[in-house]
């Protein structure tokens, strides 16, 4: 597949708006929501305007993505909630750190 396009051609820019929803819907992870206001801010960035060739040979103007279908495959690693708990705590207790630290240099350095 070519990365800035090539993949399906969707007749209308609602058409592709619903794909991205059902996408994000069919997703891994059970919590996956997308509202139609910002699937369509996303289509809207994501697509290009491409000719479409209907069955009766007339063209017509369709949207089609513009990055790498890749992009929508499922994540390779989801966490749990407990592990996004702990990465918090890691990462508030790292900047809570590196505070204290920068008050003890700005201190010392008075």
């Amino acid at each position: 597949n070519d990365i800035t396009g090539g993949g399906p051609i969707y007749a209308t820019l609602d058409d592709a708006v619903k794909r991205r929803i059902r996408t994000t819907e069919t997703a891994p992870g059970n919590h996956q929501y997308l509202s139609t206001e910002a699937a369509k801010e996303i289509v809207q960035r994501a697509t290009k305007q491409v000719h479409n060739n209907n069955d009766d040979n007339k063209s017509s103007l369709a949207v089609q993505f513009r990055h790498d279908g890749r992009l929508l495959w499922p994540s390779i690693q989801y966490l749990t909630w407990g592990q996004v708990a702990a990465l918090q705590q890691t990462a508030s207790s790292s900047l809570d750190n590196n505070n204290n630290n920068n008050d003890s240099n700005n201190k010392n350095s008075s």
